[in-house]
């Protein structure tokens, strides 16, 4: 003990500034009798480190779960705002809700679509994919057509179902903007970004596409992700 008090007296800055015990150990080696008790002394230090390493690394592992967690949280509720603001647009507009909104938006597309290639945009059974055409046609928004194979009809909108139609995707682009004001232009570009690289790492075939974009306005969407054009086979 003489020569740790000696080892004190000639080293105050140990006392004042706290030199590393690593480097106390360099310096004691020139005192061999204190050898031992500071070899106690460094094996506890690395096991009190050791114990400090291991529940720091449980604490983060904890933190980035609860992190992950609560984003994927958030982004349900975020999804649930714009599928209410979606509803309640449609039930405005067109008084209907359901599947009626993206069915005026796939047949205004205009390609003559027949009531299976709705029914698999729109993933419907056969029977509720009549019914709902056959309601369309009762409001006056939709005809019925000869199609290409003279065994399929052709559905179209009427003038009145493009009126409903753009008046359908201007309210939702309207009641979807609102959500966005908060941003700024920067953090709109990086929030578009990160949709971006959401949207193109989703596994998904043509069908699944054609069935993500049925509500969407192409008309504003120039540089689509995830075109309908592109994708695996179904």
């Amino acid at each position: 003990m003489e020569n740790r008090s000696l080892y004190r007296a000639k080293h105050p800055l140990v006392r004042l500034y706290g030199i590393s015990w690593i480097y106390r150990f360099v310096l004691l080696c020139r005192h061999r009798t204190c050898l031992p008790s500071y070899f106690a002394f460094a094996s506890s230090k690395l096991r009190a480190l050791r114990t400090y390493c291991q529940v720091e690394n449980r604490a983060q592992r904890t933190y980035c779960t609860a992190m992950t967690d609560r984003t994927a949280n958030l982004l349900g509720v975020l999804g649930l705002a714009v599928a209410d603001r979606i509803e309640d647009i449609a039930r405005d507009i067109l008084g209907r809700v359901g599947e009626t909104p993206a069915a005026l938006v796939v047949i205004g597309h205009g390609t003559g679509l027949s009531n299976d290639g709705l029914r698999r945009i729109l993933r419907l059974s056969h029977p509720g994919t009549v019914r709902l055409v056959d309601r369309l046609v009762a409001d006056g928004l939709v005809e019925r057509g000869e199609g290409k194979d003279r065994r399929a009809v052709a559905l179209r909108l009427t003038e009145q179902g493009r009126r409903i139609r753009d008046k359908l995707l201007q309210g939702r682009l309207s009641a979807l903007d609102a959500l966005l004001v908060p941003l700024s232009e920067q953090e709109r570009e990086l929030f578009d970004g990160l949709l971006d690289k959401i949207l193109i790492s989703m596994d998904t075939t043509v069908s699944d596409r054609r069935t993500l974009c049925r509500l969407c306005d192409v008309q504003v969407c120039s540089d689509c992700p995830i075109p309908a054009s592109e994708g695996r086979a179904a």
